[in-house]
């Protein structure tokens, strides 16, 4: 059954707040005008705004010329759900609750809409120019993506995903894109923090950049002071980059330890005698050791080692690429206004099937779910994964082509033409 056209851009076009609810009520259908008791209505349970700001205000005005936008709601068995007026129904209750009777009939909007995600898209259109934390604005950028994602799966909706909810949210593409990694990445009690809006969007965006370890840390030291500042983040990152080991090393009493036990059986598998007590190469741990053709035993640096004991560990080569596009000077901003590295590498699996014909030039496409936010120019390092365990094999493209929301794909997919690096 071929999907409906939906136009969801004349819905989001709309530029005063008096247009917007007008708009927004026409994706729902047969409006009826009614008046409904305070206590048959019931809040969404979609509404994740701040219901509780200004109420004392909105109170005294609704006392003093009566409720001026009525509220919008859908019946949902004996009670009414409320779609749009949520802060409304709180004040005109608190007003009932005074004993002032005549506001505990509400005048409302009733829509006989089966459509839950128009409902919720409604909700956050009625919400859109409303004053709002961070935390709101980010929760609003991933349920508007959920909601529009969707919406695709149903209908067919012009324009890409990413410039929909920067249109519905009215959020540049960098800030969406700020907004989602501090979703993914920042720790529990950060978030919580955040939330309550005692923690800046600037220092949880950073602090969504380091590991929950020393995001733990950062939150200690909030605890401690009271506050959190970016520049309070930045030095605790600092100090995270300057705790890290060099890759490879370990403690002489670790080595002779790990190595005690079959020492006779690995120096002959080496090719030469390992004595722990005149041991001083790095080779003795390196994950590579097999396909290394340069091992020896006093090979104190090499760009290509990978300590065996940690599992996925980067080489010094790696970690100095990846430390290049890090650099602020190596950042760019691309057609959208969003600043990015020029080279993003993502590191993504493979099955083994796909990644032997990708190795053997047959196979220059990717198929993938777009969660990484792919850009031409991007780089991938693909793994090879057989029965869910990774053989050891890498390979490395570069993107040269991203097609996505295209007929035919699914919502949240793309396809992606790479080259051989």
């Amino acid at each position: 059954m071929p999907k409906e056209n939906f136009n969801l851009m004349d819905l989001l076009n709309q530029r005063s707040k008096e247009t917007v609810e007008k708009k927004s009520e026409k994706v729902l259908e047969d409006a009826e005008n009614i008046m409904i008791d305070i206590y048959d209505l019931a809040p969404s349970k979609e509404n994740f705004y701040d219901t509780k700001k200004e109420i004392e205000e909105l109170k005294q005005s609704i006392e003093l010329v009566g409720l001026l936008q009525p509220l919008l709601v859908k019946k949902e068995g004996e009670k009414y759900r409320i779609i749009s007026g949520h802060r409304r129904r709180i004040a005109m209750l608190a007003l009932v609750k005074e004993g002032k009777e005549r506001f505990r009939k509400v005048p409302c909007v009733k829509k006989d809409s089966k459509n839950a995600i128009m409902d919720r898209l409604a909700l956050i259109m009625a919400n859109r120019y409303r004053d709002k934390t961070d935390w709101e604005k980010m929760t609003e950028v991933i349920k508007t993506e959920e909601l529009v994602l969707k919406l695709r799966e149903e209908y067919e909706i012009k324009g890409k995903t990413r410039e929909l909810i920067s249109e519905i949210v009215k959020s540049a593409p960098a800030q969406i894109g700020r907004y989602k990694t501090i979703y993914k990445n920042l720790c529990s009690d950060l978030m919580e923090e955040f939330k309550n809006d005692n923690i800046g969007i600037s220092a949880v965006y950073e602090a969504a950049g380091m590991s929950e370890e020393w995001q733990e840390r950062v939150f200690e030291l909030y605890k401690e002071n009271g506050t959190l500042s970016i520049n309070d983040v930045i030095t605790m990152k600092e100090k995270e980059e300057e705790a890290k080991p060099i890759p490879g090393q370990i403690e002489m009493e670790e080595f002779v330890e790990n190595e005690a036990h079959g020492t006779e059986e690995k120096g002959e598998q080496r090719g030469f005698e390992a004595n722990p007590e005149k041991i001083i190469s790095k080779c003795f741990s390196c994950a590579n050791w097999e396909q290394c053709s340069e091992k020896g035993e006093a090979v104190d640096y090499c760009l290509d080692f990978k300590n065996k004991d940690i599992p996925g560990s980067m080489s010094e080569r790696e970690l100095q690429e990846t430390h290049f596009m890090n650099k602020p000077e190596n950042q760019t901003v691309d057609a959208n206004g969003e600043i990015r590295n020029r080279r993003i590498e993502h590191d993504v699996k493979t099955a083994a099937e796909f990644f032997e014909d990708a190795k053997a030039g047959i196979k220059p496409f990717e198929l993938r779910k777009n969660d990484r936010d792919y850009k031409v120019g991007d780089f991938m390092k693909m793994r090879k994964y057989k029965d869910g365990e990774w053989s050891g094999d890498i390979i490395r493209r570069e993107i040269t082509y991203v097609l996505e929301d295209h007929e035919g794909l699914k919502p949240g997919y793309c396809i992606l033409g790479v080259k051989d690096v």
